[in-house]
C-alpha cells in the first residue's frame, strides 16, 4: 500500500467497494490499485497489486507477493531484515528494525 499515486509504475482508478481498515480501527477508501518497483542496489524488484490509500502515513508492502514474484527470501530478526535473491544467493538489500517496523529507505545497505 502507498500513500503516494506516484509511486505506482502503472495504475488504474478503483471502482470497488473494498476498503482498508488500519490498526487503530478507521477504514480508509481505496483510490487506485496497480504495480511498483522497489530499487536495490543490484536490481529492481516488481511490487504487484499495490493499492493506492492517500489517507495511510506509511507505505506497507505485502510481503507474501514480493517473495513470490521476485524469487526472494527475506529474513527479519530483532535488529532488521535481509533481502536474498534465491537465484544468485545475493544479498540485495539490508535494513534496521525500529520502533517495531522494518524500514526500506534510500540509505539501505546492502552486502
Amino acid at each position: 500500500m502507498t500513500n503516494s499515486v506516484e509511486n505506482l509504475a502503472t495504475s488504474n482508478a478503483y471502482n470497488g467497494t473494498d476498503k482498508v481498515t488500519l490498526g487503530d480501527g478507521r477504514s480508509v477508501p481505496i483510490a487506485h490499485s496497480g504495480t511498483g518497483l522497489l530499487p536495490t542496489p543490484s536490481r529492481k524488484l516488481f511490487l504487484s497489486h499495490i493499492l493506492h490509500t492517500p489517507s495511510i502515513s506509511h507505505n506497507l508492502l505485502y510481503v507474501s507477493n514480493l517473495v513470490q514474484d521476485n524469487n526472494l527470501s527475506i529474513i527479519f530478526d530483532s535488529t532488521g531484515f535481509t533481502f536474498k535473491d534465491l537465484t544468485t544467493n545475493k544479498i540485495l538489500l539490508k535494513g534496521p528494525c525500529r520502533d517495531g517496523l522494518y524500514r526500506i529507505t534510500k540509505n539501505n545497505q546492502h552486502a
